[in-house]
């Protein structure tokens, strides 16, 4: 009974004192993190900012810049935001509803090219007519695209209407609606490369003598009695300097108007400085 008691009491001795257990172990190795350690940063959140968009297509250059086109079929009112250059002027059409622009006469046609946003079930045509009003062919318009004037073929001529359609389905109860910001076609008239006017050649005096008269700009003239020779080189000068060729200044000889002890003076005119010239050409008396 003695030894049952000293046991007893043994242990609730020792089940007094501190538990050293693996967990004491474990909280020395936590203590043993170096000082500078680098610590992990905290992400910073991204942002997203929200940016106005621009226009990535020009749609001037065409034949329809600033065009008004009609409203289909009273043809009496018409509409310009779509072919203002201006992608923030747009106008609503409505299920086969119809844009007309009829030309002066008739065209070639290479291209198209249109900007809008669809809803429902349908597509946007490019519709070509001739003078007799007889339908030549038709093109589907992809917004931001600019396409063939016509499927397989590099350019339509005899082009005289050109009709903007919102072709919908047969069926009622699928609606179709678009909103268009731009519409152009591009191409050219009858002559695809119209020729300069010729630039007339002045008149050349044909007398032996002749005054030149110079108006400049800022309204001072001034005026010199020379040769003929000297007076058709100044006029050579001109013109090849008005076609961009030759130099930007010419010297002029002043001859009898040469006052002091020098051997020769001349004046050094500048082209752009020049409003006008006058030649009078006489005969020096001999």
């Amino acid at each position: 009974m003695k030894k049952f008691k000293l046991m007893l009491i043994l242990l609730l001795v020792f089940a007094s004192l501190p538990v050293q257990s693996a967990l004491a172990s474990g909280s020395i190795i936590v203590t043993d993190i170096p000082a500078n350690m680098p610590t992990v940063p905290t992400p910073t959140p991204q942002v997203t900012t929200n940016l106005t968009a621009t226009s990535m297509y020009n749609y001037s250059g065409g034949l329809l810049d600033e065009k008004k086109l009609s409203i289909y079929p009273q043809l009496t009112e018409y509409i310009t935001q779509l072919t203002d250059n201006n992608e923030n002027t747009t106008a609503p059409m409505e299920k086969w509803q119809q844009l007309v622009y009829v030309f002066p006469e008739e065209v070639t046609i290479n291209g198209a090219i249109a900007k809008f946003i669809s809803e429902g079930t349908g597509e946007l045509l490019a519709i070509y007519y001739d003078s007799k009003n007889v339908s030549i062919t038709s093109t589907t318009l992809v917004s931001g695209n600019r396409i063939k004037a016509a499927l397989g073929k590099g350019e339509v001529t005899g082009v005289k209407k050109v009709i903007l359609y919102a072709k919908g389905t047969d069926s009622k109860e699928v609606d179709f609606k678009v909103t268009v910001s731009e519409f152009n076609v591009y191409g050219f008239g009858k002559d695809p490369t119209p020729q300069p006017t010729p630039t007339p050649t002045p008149e050349q005096p044909t007398g032996d003598q002749a005054l030149l008269t110079i108006t400049l700009l800022n309204g001072i003239e001034k005026q010199y009695d020379l040769p003929m020779n000297e007076v058709n080189a100044f006029l050579t000068w001109y013109d090849a300097r008005d076609a961009g060729r030759g130099p930007g200044m010419y010297a002029i000889d002043k001859h009898s108007n040469n006052k002091g002890p020098f051997k020769k003076r001349k004046d050094y005119v500048v082209f752009d400085k020049i409003l006008t010239y006058e030649v009078s050409e006489y005969t020096a008396a001999k």
